[in-house]
């Protein structure tokens, strides 16, 4: 189907001008522009000059300026060396694009070029970050056998993959790896002991923890979880509280804003707990026996219809009489968990990392709330395959990375197994502070003839569209806002630290394909 003279008119008039007035990309270099930043490396032939551009510009995930550079040694005939490739090929891991870093390393290979350890670092975060960790593996293999020896960086890369991937086994062999050849360090212990503590490993993270002479923060809450769940609250508190003595002591400054602000917020969850549990409110008992009861992880079931079977088992033991809600791309849950706190309501978490749906199964099971389910899948995996039609009455995806046109979230496949799962006149809730990545996904929803005639005016000035699955209504919203925005979460908080007040939100409203 083409999109009528009218869907047109609402792009050009409505979403274009909002695309044209987007802020242009800062130079790196002072004032200059980057068309007066390469014409002033193509004057200066230089090749450190043009690595520094490539170098700024890989760190903001601007490949096609470091495409552009790498094109402009060639046309004054100055010879791109591997510290050239290498930081086109960062930008390229940064941005998420795995499959076009590969291609620029097999080019770079091709062409004589020799593989280095930086080099193979940086392929192996990129795989790490897009959760091959089997891949990442085989490449460091593929490095030994090369006589390209890894260093910490490149094994840290690969304990921070096992964190996030909840890989505890395979990090064990590479601590022990990292012990073997002297690279073991504060950073290495800190990230081992929270491996332990997402295996359920306490005595032996707690061991490792006090052999430390340094502030490890973050693996003092995630001990301090731990501790909680075997009722164990004295020293739960010991250590929340000193986690925060360490993010307000002279090492503070090594400490990133977004790091301290979970800090804070994981700290004031612990006392929390022990608070309630005082006044009678939380059992104090160990709660390790249930912590499985809500949770479904690919790691265990990687055959859809055993993941299928499982979720509808979970579904089941939540009770099938109430409605049911979704939160896609849940990170760390305090939202969902705040949600499922105060509604007569099962909801549904979706988070493909392990390490943040381990955090979400955590809480729950403090927090005592068995109207939860916990997925640690693919969130396209479950609307397309998982979730029973009609069955959802609202689903929300909030704070999606990448977002707008660069994102697999609004591909016409997702929307259609959305529109699949929610109940007649179901809806699906997005937010975002995105304001450009807001302006992308509605352009690319009424490209695709998904929104249909009630768009109502916004600060975006979205008006009438062309009928088909959805109707919608899309605002900019400030704090304080209904719709479920309201409630208090990591991403509320970091906006808050940091100033922003504004956020992009739209409403999908499922309608039957004949109205």
């Amino acid at each position: 189907m083409s999109a009528s003279w009218g869907a047109w008119s609402a792009i050009r008039t409505a979403v274009l001008p909002s695309l044209r007035s987007r802020p242009p990309f800062r130079s790196l270099s002072g004032g200059m522009s980057f068309s007066q930043e390469l014409e002033h490396a193509m004057k200066r032939k230089n090749v450190k000059y043009f690595n520094w551009l490539i170098a700024k510009y890989a760190e903001a995930a601007a490949v096609h300026r470091c495409n552009r550079l790498l094109q402009a040694m060639a046309e004054v005939q100055v010879k791109p060396n591997e510290h050239s490739w290498g930081g086109l090929i960062n930008g390229y891991m940064r941005m998420g694009d795995v499959e076009g870093g590969l291609r620029k390393v097999r080019e770079y290979l091709t062409g004589g070029g020799e593989l280095n350890t930086v080099l193979g670092t940086s392929i192996i975060k990129g795989l790490v970050g897009a959760g091959r960790m089997e891949e990442a593996t085989r490449f460091l293999e593929e490095m030994k056998a090369m006589r390209v020896p890894p260093n910490d960086r490149t094994l840290k890369t690969l304990l921070r993959g096992c964190l996030r991937w909840g890989r505890g086994g395979e990090a064990e062999s590479i601590y022990e790896e990292m012990r073997a050849q002297g690279m073991q360090d504060q950073v290495s212990d800190a990230l081992m002991i929270r491996i332990r503590c997402q295996d359920g490993r306490l005595e032996e993270a707690l061991s490792q923890l006090r052999g430390l002479t340094g502030p490890a923060p973050l693996s003092r809450l995630a001990v301090g979880h731990m501790l909680l769940m075997e009722g164990r609250d004295g020293e739960a508190l010991e250590q929340a509280a000193r986690a925060m003595e360490e993010i307000g002591g002279a090492g503070a400054a090594a400490v990133d804003e977004i790091s301290k602000l979970k800090i804070k917020t994981d700290a004031e969850f612990i006392q929390r707990i022990v608070e309630e549990r005082k006044q009678g409110r939380r059992d104090e008992q160990s709660l390790r026996p249930s912590m499985q009861d809500l949770f479904l992880s690919s790691s265990s079931n990687v055959d859809k219809g055993n993941l299928k079977t499982g979720l509808s088992k979970l579904l089941r033991a939540v009770g099938p009489d109430k409605p049911l809600h979704v939160e896609l791309c849940a990170g760390s849950g305090e939202w969902v968990l705040d949600r499922a706190g105060v509604e007569d309501a099962n909801w549904v978490a979706v988070e493909y990392r392990y390490d943040r749906a381990h955090e979400i199964l955590t809480r729950r099971s403090l927090l005592g709330l068995n109207n939860l389910v916990v997925l640690n899948l693919d969130a396209a995996l479950v609307c397309s395959d998982l979730l029973r039609p009609a069955s959802v009455r609202s689903m929300f995806l909030r704070f999606p990375e990448p977002m707008g046109a660069g994102s697999v979230f609004f591909s016409p496949s997702f929307l259609r197994a959305v529109h699949k799962n929610l109940e007649p006149n179901g809806t699906f809730n997005i937010v975002t502070d995105d304001r450009q990545g807001f302006a992308d996904m509605l352009l690319l929803l009424l490209l695709l003839l998904l929104l249909p005639s009630d768009l109502r005016d916004s600060y975006l000035k979205v008006v009438k569209s062309c009928p088909q699955l959805f109707k919608a209504r899309s605002t900019a919203r400030r704090e304080g806002a209904k719709k479920g925005e309201g409630a208090v979460s990591y991403f509320d908080q970091l906006w808050r630290s940091r100033g922003f007040q504004e956020r992009y939100f739209i409403e999908l409203g499922k309608v039957p394909r004949n109205v």
